[in-house]
């Protein structure tokens, strides 16, 4: 039994055949051998005009704005040529073979004009919130020593990696620092969650004014460490100091490029020594060009929050506080206008902790040694001197006559004893 859907199919099949006739070839029509090239298989066909070119109207319509139909480069007039960073200029180019090809004008350095009295362009940066111990530390010099506000770069300043050699400065801080155990880092997770043996591996020496813009034959540079009123280091977390630096880093080289277009800067390369390398789509130049103005960097505006002491207080861990806790300073050079304003450290950096007189110990013989707030570091004895007994010290310390009584406001604190074995 066939089902109903289906007997239907059929039925319709079969009306369909019932209308079918023989086909028959349409009068007017030559026959022809079925070879090309006869009457009716010729071998060159008439193509459809342009203006017939099949496809919708809008389609067309775009294509002739782009170009011609069948073109295959085609480059925006706003992309031929266009700076596509602060020193590098990019040509898009359609090669013989109708392909785009890329050509960068890369600026690599620049050279001032050499009249003293040549144009300058300001370069004017923002120390951010996020910098914290750098803007501190510029923001301190800048005040004790108002002629950096402004940095004038130096002649050879302008390029891609000036060449610098170690700041002096840097070194001589390196060098007040040198004992044995004063750069140890902390071994808490909390500063040191990466475990590092040195404080250089957290902290590092942040210069100011920075080396990249000053000329390193001038005095300001080589006499870094041996005046206050030369370069000046900081020593802070490394990352606040590596964050800084993008302020000035470049600005040299890019300062003067910025009133030039881009096809100023094409043609002042192309009729510079450049030198030009190929890679498979593109071709690059590298030049050194002359500029007009030369750039003054300045810092405009300090976002960081101000802190007590320029921030020396909570330079942590960069001030190892449990080792010299009287001296914040600790993070800066001894030439620093700091120490002019407040007491010079009480213990030899350039000797080791376990060698310098350390705060709230007595020696073996009982001699008191007086003591910055929470610090009870061992010390090594000192010459034997005669030793009070407990109840004349503890008397002469209730009347406040002790041997180094500290005053804090109208009160003495009376200073901890602590006797080696």
């Amino acid at each position: 039994m066939v089902p109903q859907d289906l007997q239907k199919a059929f039925d319709i099949v079969d009306t369909i055949s019932g209308h079918i006739r023989p086909f028959k070839a349409p009068k007017g029509v030559k026959k022809g051998s079925g070879k090309k090239g006869d009457a009716s298989n010729p071998l060159k066909r008439d193509r459809l005009p342009r203006d017939d070119f099949p496809g919708p109207a809008k389609a067309r319509a775009d294509a002739e704005k782009a170009g011609k139909l069948g073109d295959a480069c085609v480059i925006p007039r706003e992309k031929q040529v266009r700076k596509v960073g602060s020193n590098t200029v990019r040509e898009l180019i359609c090669d013989d073979q109708q392909k785009t090809s890329t050509v960068d004008w890369i600026v690599t350095s620049v050279v001032y004009p050499t009249a003293t009295a040549a144009p300058t362009v300001q370069v004017i940066a923002t120390c951010s919130k996020q910098y914290g111990q750098a803007c501190e530390h510029y923001s301190s010099v800048i005040r004790e020593n108002p002629k950096v506000a402004t940095v004038t770069c130096a002649p050879d300043a302008g390029s891609i990696n000036p060449k610098r050699d170690p700041a002096p400065a840097a070194a001589k801080w390196q060098k007040e620092h040198s004992g044995q155990g004063w750069l140890d880092a902390p071994q808490d997770a909390k500063t040191n969650p990466d475990k590092d043996k040195n404080l250089t591996e957290i902290c590092d020496k942040s210069e100011y004014p920075p080396s990249v813009l000053i000329d390193p034959k001038s005095q300001e540079f080589l006499q870094g460490g041996s005046t206050k009123d030369a370069q000046l280091i900081r020593f802070m977390p490394k990352a606040q100091a590596k964050a800084a630096s993008r302020m000035f880093d470049g600005v040299c080289l890019t300062g003067p490029l910025q009133g030039m277009d881009a096809g100023a800067i094409k043609a002042a390369c192309d009729k510079s020594d450049k030198t030009t390398s190929f890679t498979r789509k593109s071709t690059i130049h590298r030049c050194k060009i002359d500029v007009d103005k030369r750039p003054v960097f300045s810092i405009g505006k300090f976002d960081h929050d101000k802190q007590d002491n320029d921030g020396l207080n909570a330079n942590s861990p960069c001030w190892p506080s449990s080792k010299a806790g009287s001296d914040p300073g600790f993070a800066l050079l001894r030439v620093d206008p700091f120490y002019s304003k407040n007491a010079a450290p009480k213990k030899d950096y350039t000797k080791s902790v376990s060698d310098s007189p350390a705060a709230g110990t007595a020696n073996k013989t009982g001699t008191l040694r007086e003591a910055p707030l929470g610090n009870t570091t061992k010390m090594a004895p000192v010459a034997p001197v005669k030793t009070k007994g407990f109840f004349e010290q503890f008397g002469e310390m209730l009347f406040g006559v002790a041997r180094n009584p500290t005053k804090v406001g109208k009160r003495f604190r009376v200073v901890e004893a602590a006797v080696l074995p």
